[in-house]
């Protein structure tokens, strides 16, 4: 199987590939994205306050990671992807503090394909991120792991999967913590298409409320035509567990230390799962720690 890295976005980086308004990456066919028995890294810059749109094509049995980071400004985003049987990509998104940006992905996975999205924000000024991923051939998997930290600002995630042929998994673990009057809001829907046997999808959401002027929204949803499925839901929303506060509080850890540990226990379930090791290092560091 080829290997490629398309990009890490970010500001500041060398080798800058400027995108126009529509840019097409077809892995197969662009001698500047395919190369054999080693994986450089592009870095594909997002022009601040512009939409920037582009596609991103792998053909059977390629294999490719797309790496997003977007710092201050105003940054719209539209991605385009389209599997082909046997291949697998990797998306990778971080926002760092004061970030303001609107992201939509629509996605098509083939046969034997896998997407998997591994996204984390840090108290961005504004967000919204929409989401339409297909599994249209057997043994396609779509995997999306979020964490979205909030501060005095507002972030919706709404997310359509669906599962078109029998045959099919998704696996969606949201999280959110909220902090300082701040707004979230997802909502998630997974449609199961009629004669879909041997689907498997699970959705979670949870989230954190730090303060008490904090609002959450949540609403993941089942839409389901076919019997021979397994599928689960669900949603939590919660405050800082008073025990386990109370024991850090007796072992001499102060009470604002305490919020501290807990929040970044939290986070770290998601932030573990991620296991590329310059992407850690540029999501760590936009997280401060």
């Amino acid at each position: 199987m080829k290997k490629v890295m398309i990009g890490l976005l970010r500001k500041g980086s060398r080798n800058v590939l400027n995108l126009p308004q529509y840019t097409s990456l077809n892995v197969a066919n662009n001698p500047t994205t395919s190369v054999e028995n080693s994986s450089p890294r592009y870095h594909l810059e997002l022009t601040p306050k512009q939409d920037q749109s582009f596609a991103i094509s792998l053909e059977a049995q390629q294999e490719a990671r797309l790496c997003f980071g977007f710092e201050d400004g105003k940054e719209n985003l539209d991605l385009t992807v389209d599997l082909k049987p046997g291949s697998h990509l990797k998306i990778f998104r971080y926002g760092s503090p004061g970030s303001q940006f609107s992201h939509s992905i629509k996605g098509n996975v083939s046969k034997n394909a896998s997407l998997e999205i591994f996204e984390l924000y840090s108290k961005p000024m504004n967000g919204h991120i929409k989401s339409q991923i297909d599994l249209s051939g057997e043994g396609a998997e779509y995997t999306i792991h979020s964490f979205t930290d909030l501060d005095h600002c507002h972030m919706s995630h709404q997310g359509l999967v669906r599962h078109l042929v029998p045959n099919t998994f998704s696996n969606q673990q949201h999280r959110f913590c909220l902090n300082g009057a701040s707004k979230g809001n997802y909502e998630g829907d997974v449609f199961i298409e009629e004669g879909s046997s041997g689907v498997r999808a699970n959705q979670l959401n949870q989230n954190l409320v730090l303060h008490p002027e904090s609002r959450m929204h949540t609403k993941p949803q089942l839409q389901i035509f076919h019997d021979d499925v397994k599928c689960t839901h669900g949603a939590t929303i919660t405050q800082p567990n008073p025990q386990q506060l109370f024991y850090l509080n007796s072992r001499g850890i102060s009470p604002a230390k305490a919020m501290g540990l807990l929040h970044q226990s939290f986070r770290e379930v998601i932030m573990n799962l991620c296991h590329d090791p310059e992407v850690l290092q540029e999501v760590q560091a936009s997280f401060g720690v």
